[in-house]
């Protein structure tokens, strides 16, 4: 419930920004709060701008990182984190660990930029 609940005030957010119905965008979710590091929750890209609005349909789970439901042990913080992807090639990750995955590097090795929209929540087991 908590995922639905943060899409849907990304999709708040992303309808009052710089959102381009003609690119292309990648979604990044993961758990900043994580034993032993973040975990990565889900990483999806090329999702089309003009679906972006109605949910993440369309595009392609990165590396295998299909969506993994929250469940942490205690309470965690989430983040949801939308970035505008330079071209339409499916941005490409170079771990297959969920566990302490490197977010700043991803962005550079696949041109990224800034976050254009975030959301960060908290579930309680």
């Amino acid at each position: 419930m908590h995922c639905v609940i943060s899409y849907y005030i990304l999709i708040r957010i992303l309808s009052n920004n710089r959102l381009s119905e003609s690119a292309m965008y990648t979604l990044v979710m993961r758990d900043v709060d994580a034993p032993g590091g973040n975990w990565l929750n889900w990483l999806k890209g090329n999702i089309p701008g003009d679906s972006l609005l109605y949910g993440p349909s369309g595009g392609v789970d990165i590396g295998g990182f299909s969506y993994m439901k929250p469940s942490p042990p205690t309470p965690n913080q989430f983040e949801t984190l939308i970035y505008k992807q330079p071209s339409t090639s499916t941005p490409f990750v170079s771990t297959s660990s969920r566990l302490s995955f490197d977010l700043d590097s991803f962005v550079a090795a696949n041109g990224l930029g800034g976050v254009i929209a975030s959301h960060c929540f908290v579930v309680y087991p």
